[in-house]
């Protein structure tokens, strides 16, 4: 069972030339050095009127799909390479992230606060896509790969990846989130988990 973290829009992408060679042409990640997500609040936003009454929050996080769906026809309909990504996450490790990473002054961890302490379920009838190792901060995710620590999974946890470069199997994500925590590979000094990524069909 898996808590709602949270609706994204992301981009399919081509994996970066200092990723694993083994990866297939189209890759699917929450973290935005990997791939593009939607909507970029930097720069021009033209959908400033749309955002009124919706909650979107930091790191292009939607509150619900259907917001995310009214997002995508509205403003990306000509781009045929962004699915609707639904994140999701054990309710143990929501509960740490709950009781040991959240700042409720800060703005930014709002989106992600509320979404968890609501316990909502991801339901069955969303696909799911995979499994990623990600580390969590100030509502930011950090993909092993961004980094540089899939040789070092792959010698203790031999996992293998989809078509959309994610992680076939939970229990290989759970083992490698799990020795990222308890053993010092020089990676980001963030809490790691195991994240399951849902498709959301339009």
């Amino acid at each position: 069972m898996f808590m709602d973290a949270g609706t994204y829009l992301v981009e399919k992408t081509p994996p970066r030339e200092w990723m694993s060679e083994d990866l297939k042409p189209s890759f699917v990640s929450i973290d935005k050095e990997i791939s593009v997500l939607h909507p970029d609040f930097f720069g021009s936003t033209p959908y400033l009127n749309w955002l009124v009454g919706r909650e979107v929050y930091y790191h292009s996080t939607f509150s619900s799909s259907r917001d995310a769906k009214s997002f995508k026809k509205t403003f990306l309909k000509e781009k045929e390479n962004v699915v609707i990504v639904k994140l999701g996450i054990q309710l143990e490790d929501a509960e740490l992230i709950l009781n040991h990473q959240l700042d409720p002054q800060d703005v930014s961890e709002q989106g992600i606060s509320g979404l968890l302490s609501e316990k909502r379920l991801i339901g069955p009838h969303h696909s799911l896509l995979g499994y990623d190792i990600m580390g969590y901060e100030c509502a930011t995710f950090f993909s092993f790969r961004t980094n540089h620590l899939e040789g070092d999974i792959r010698n203790r946890v031999p996992f293998e990846t989809n078509e959309v470069g994610l992680i076939k199997e939970f229990v290989h994500a759970k083992k490698g989130a799990d020795m990222l925590n308890n053993e010092d590979f020089g990676q980001e000094e963030v809490d790691w988990f195991a994240w399951a990524l849902f498709e959301v069909k339009d």
